[in-house]
Order: structure tokens, then C-alpha cells, then sequence
């Protein structure tokens, strides 16, 4: 287990350096080691967690490789790890946050490929999730900017998929989350929240969005 998340580790220091394929090569270890545990111990509730990062860890480097079909392919399972997982443990927080993170970057790539319809469905399942980890957290500081996070993300898709009136909503909520936190982060003051409130105010205008373009 050690050895598989050394790996991932490895993955994401030669991503960040700019080597993909020493990036993919690494993290295609820590899912085959993850998924050989997996089937050697299945009682163990830990073991389809770490096999879901990697797989969810390697589905970021094959959308940024522009393998859609592949990202696909490891998201979704990655996703389907996570939603027996939640079962498993009767929805606790642990799995609801590891379906909120793979469900996220499934939502995405749904959307890159046009199918907005399932985007926007995964999108509403994360929200979900985030939801009930706020209610668990009782309504903490933390779990609420994760939240907002999340919708601020949902937004897009909704955006990107036509429902300009979703994306709206899905920014207000966000915006009103991070207003109501006394110590929002620096970053979140000054970066975040205003870029929130320029999309509020171009998607209520009727206006094309760009103030993400750049991230």
C-alpha cells in the first residue's frame, strides 16, 4: 500500500515537472498494485479507496494528454468504487467526499465530451454529497467552502452545457457560502469571490462568461 501511494506521488512530481508519460507510467503502477489488493483482500474498506485516487488521479493526467476515451474509462470506474463504497459504509463523510472528488473530475470530462445531460446529473451528485457532508460536519466553516468550491466547479458545467440558469444559481449558492464565512482565506477574498461575482453578473446579463477563461 505504501508502494502504491509512492507511486501516485511519483506520478504527480513528474506531472508537475512536464513529464507526462513518466507521470502515466507511474500512476498505471499504483492501479495495477492497487487493484491486485483489491482482489487479494476484499474485506478491507481501504484498499478500493486508494484503488479509486489512482484510478482518479489517472484519469487528470489522460485529460490533459487529450485521451478522453481512457479518462473516461478509469473515472468511471472510479466513480463506481466510490458509490459502493458509500453504500458500504452507510454514507459516511470518508466516502462522501472520495464520490464528491471523483464525481467532479467525471462531471468535467462528460461535459468535454458533449454529454451534458450525464454532466449535469453528476454534477447534481456530487452537490448532493457535498450537502450531506455539511450537514455531518455540522455545518462547519470547512465543509461549506468545499462546497462552495464544488458549486463554483458545477456552475461551469452547467454553463458550458446551456443551462445558463442552473450555472447562475449554482454561482449565487457559492458566492453566498464564502460571504457567510468570517475567515474566508485570502485567496478566496481576493481572487474567488470576485471572479464569482463577475460571472453572476454576466450570466444575469445575458452575457457571454469569461471571467474563468484563464483557469
Amino acid at each position: 500500500m505504501v508502494r502504491s501511494a509512492n507511486l501516485r506521488l511519483l506520478g504527480e512530481a513528474n506531472h508537475k515537472l512536464g513529464d507526462e508519460a513518466a507521470a502515466l507510467a507511474a500512476v498505471d503502477q499504483a492501479v495495477a498494485i492497487n487493484r491486485t489488493l483489491v482482489a487479494a483482500y476484499p474485506d478491507d474498506p481501504a484498499l478500493p479507496r486508494k484503488l479509486a485516487m489512482s484510478l482518479w488521479y489517472r484519469a487528470i493526467l489522460q485529460r490533459a494528454g487529450h485521451d478522453e476515451a481512457a479518462a473516461m474509462f478509469s473515472i468511471g470506474e472510479a466513480t463506481d468504487l466510490a458509490r459502493a463504497l458509500r453504500v458500504r459504509s452507510n454514507g459516511d463523510a470518508t466516502s462522501l467526499q472520495l464520490l464528491s472528488t471523483v464525481g467532479e473530475v467525471q462531471a468535467q470530462l462528460l461535459g468535454d465530451l458533449g454529454r451534458h445531460a450525464q454532466a449535469f446529473a453528476m454534477s447534481d451528485e456530487v452537490i448532493a454529497a457535498h450537502r450531506r457532508m455539511v450537514a455531518l460536519a455540522g455545518d462547519t466553516a470547512g465543509a461549506r467552502r468545499s462546497m462552495a468550491t464544488a458549486l463554483t466547479t458545477s456552475g461551469g458545467n452547467f454553463y458550458i452545457g446551456g443551462a445558463r440558469d442552473r450555472a447562475c444559481a449554482a454561482w449565487r449558492e457559492a458566492l453566498a457560502l464564502f460571504e457567510g464565512n468570517r475567515n474566508v482565506g485570502e485567496g478566496d477574498r481576493t481572487k474567488l469571490m470576485p471572479r464569482l461575482r463577475g460571472a453572476i453578473a454576466q450570466c444575469t446579463a445575458g452575457a457571454k462568461v469569461t471571467v474563468f477563461d484563464d483557469l
